[in-house]
């Protein structure tokens, strides 16, 4: 990211599923400008969609301590959605919000394909209502009846302002929360 804002860019930003990424093979999506950066949007579709990603990392910290903050104004979509698969995923250092949604601020899903979103860490984050003051959510993880989730892990993140359940999982499969 080398821009503060992000105002003309067209939402969702998709991350498809890449046949090579492995560990070693990996994407890394972090600021690389000294200040606070926000990406804002009112997308139906969301902010961020991994749609059978794997091995991306997107991380809020840079070196000098900025942070990346990333807000869904839209009232009834998350803001960052993983789907078909979306595998060993890292969300580090990030401040998500959303308002007034039943999807989640930051939500699993299953799709037409995959056995499901399995190894993602959540890490270090702030998931929250709308900082601006608009709207509050129903869930800010929200786990979809239909999709896996394996061995997903939600670390040392503040969860906050939120009208029903924190992380709600409708019949999916388990998550390990550390």
């Amino acid at each position: 990211l080398i821009s503060t804002t992000y105002p003309s860019e067209i939402f969702p930003i998709t991350i498809n599923s890449q046949p090579n990424s492995s560990a070693t093979n990996n994407l890394t999506i972090r600021s690389t400008v000294n200040t606070n950066v926000t990406i804002s949007s009112s997308s139906g579709l969301g902010i961020l969609v991994f749609n059978g990603a794997s091995y991306v990392t997107v991380d809020g910290n840079t070196n000098n301590g900025s942070t990346l903050l990333l807000r869904n104004i839209a009232s009834s979509s998350s803001t960052i959605r993983l789907t078909n698969s979306a595998t060993y995923n890292k969300f580090l250092n990030l401040t998500i919000e959303g308002g007034g949604t039943a999807s989640g601020v930051f939500r699993m899903e299953s799709g037409l394909s995959g056995a499901g979103n399995t190894g993602n860490k959540i890490m270090d984050c702030t998931l929250r209502n709308r900082s601006d003051g608009t709207g509050t959510p129903t869930y800010m993880i929200l786990i979809n009846s239909s999709a896996k989730a394996i061995n997903d892990s939600i670390i040392n993140c503040n969860i906050f302002n939120f009208t029903n359940t924190a992380i709600y999982s409708s019949g999916a499969y388990a998550v390990l929360f550390l």
